[in-house]
């Protein structure tokens, strides 16, 4: 798409990047401390920030909301084949998993399952609780954290599923706060993402202790600890788990023309000459030959260029500038060469 050089717009583009995001089917390698918005390359499942630690290409940000999504959901053993005596067999009901054997993992289940049986209702409670107090967050840019060590619990997601269950007891459904946009953190104080800056964003998981009586409790099952987030994180027990932190705000991107700010775009598509006077909302004043851009849809000249020394505005101090602008096909270019004082765009 054509742009405007080195004209900015801000728009409102949340970042996210996941810490976990899993069928349950395979053991998971979440550590107690984990770097997010590290990795370049994740699929879109997982983030939307491509280049992993940076803004892309130069761009910066106001961020001002914080936001952390969990998601747990129970798996649903499917039921037992029906035998028809002309067509498809089928289950008798839908599901996400079925034992090979008589109602019992079989060899290859129970050796990735690794001593744990599917997850219920009781083990997506625990880890929705888990989340919630264990998971600890920091977050900041550059070399510096600007929030640090702070619970799920203080950065709801602001969306999510909400509903009634019907009285099932087999469904549970929670949500990191209350599902609507007025219940997220909103920072009392913006941070700043300036380009080239990494995001800082580190996930900290505290188990909660046994005061060294785990062993006479049986708290671990196999090699698992049913204290730790992190371990139930890991587990093979078909549960889906899905943990995501979004960073929220103003993102600043290079501009196409029908995006422009309104002074800039009526500068643009003033009249051929000069105007200078102050008697048009925006013209330019000094030598230059500019032709109206035209509506949308219409094509550009192949190739003009110009400059104008100063830009005015009714009632406002000049502001002395230079800007050049130039179109090449269907791309249209500015370049503001020097300004002495902040443009009005």
């Amino acid at each position: 798409m054509a742009k405007l050089t080195n004209v900015r717009e801000r728009v409102h583009q949340p970042f996210r990047d996941t810490l976990i995001r899993t069928a349950g089917y395979s053991v998971g390698a979440v550590q107690d401390r984990t770097d997010l918005f590290t990795q370049a390359g994740k699929s879109s499942g997982e983030t939307n920030l491509k280049n992993g630690s940076t803004l892309p290409s130069d761009q910066s940000m106001v961020v001002l909301a914080l936001r952390v999504f969990a998601w747990y959901r129970t798996p649903v053993q499917r039921g037992s084949t029906v035998t028809v005596a002309s067509g498809t067999d089928y289950p008798l009901h839908n599901g996400d998993f079925q034992f090979n054997g008589a109602g019992v993992y079989n060899a290859a289940q129970s050796l990735i399952a690794d001593g744990n049986a599917p997850g219920s209702i009781q083990d997506v409670h625990r880890l929705y609780w888990q989340t919630e107090e264990q998971l600890l967050w920091s977050f900041g840019a550059g070399e510096k954290f600007s929030l640090t060590s702070m619970p799920t619990a203080y950065f709801p997601y602001g969306g999510g599923l909400s509903g009634d269950l019907g009285g099932a007891t087999d469904l549970i459904l929670w949500n990191n706060g209350t599902p609507d946009h007025s219940g997220i953190l909103r920072l009392a104080r913006a941070i700043l993402l300036p380009p080239r800056q990494n995001v800082l964003c580190t996930a900290d998981i505290v188990a909660l202790p046994t005061g060294g009586n785990a062993a006479t409790f049986n708290a671990t099952q196999g090699t698992r600890n049913m204290m730790s987030l992190a371990s139930n994180l890991n587990v093979v027990d078909l549960i889906n788990k899905v943990i995501s932190f979004t960073f929220d705000g103003l993102f600043s991107r290079d501009a196409p023309p029908g995006d422009a700010p309104a002074a800039l775009a009526a500068f643009w598509r003033a009249p051929v000459g000069a105007v200078g006077d102050g008697d048009k909302p925006w013209g330019h004043h000094g030598s230059a030959t500019f032709s109206p851009l035209g509506s949308p849809g219409r094509a550009c000249p192949p190739t003009l260029s110009g400059s104008v020394t100063h830009l005015c505005s009714p009632g406002e101090p000049m502001r002395a500038a230079r800007l050049e602008r130039t179109h090449h096909g269907s791309e249209v270019r500015g370049r503001v060469q020097s300004c002495r004082r902040a443009a009005p765009w």
